[in-house]
């Protein structure tokens, strides 16, 4: 009787008769697969973090120029924004 053989790329030939040794080889690739997919998973949380962070403190600043330039010259403000609106009123139609 002849053992049914398969090749596993990468690896040596192992027979059926190795299936719970392939099945628990198996089952640790995935858990490091799992592993390494929570710590890419957590690099890339802490970095979005990072990056909202660094968003809304120029988005804060951007505001506060916006506030500073509106202040010294509202007039100007005014006309941008009576400006702005009759371009919206335009396209809309």
């Amino acid at each position: 009787m002849s053992d049914t053989t398969t090749q596993i790329p990468g690896s040596r030939t192992k027979t059926f008769s190795d299936k719970p040794s392939m099945a628990h080889e198996a089952a640790n690739r995935a858990s490091e697969f799992a592993e390494t997919a929570a710590d890419k998973a957590d690099e890339a949380l802490e970095k979005g973090k990072h990056m909202a962070d660094v968003a809304g403190v120029k988005a804060k600043e951007a505001r506060a120029l916006l506030v500073d330039q509106i202040r010294e010259n509202p007039l100007a403000a005014v006309g941008i924004a009576f400006g702005v609106g009759i371009l919206i009123a335009v396209l809309r139609k």
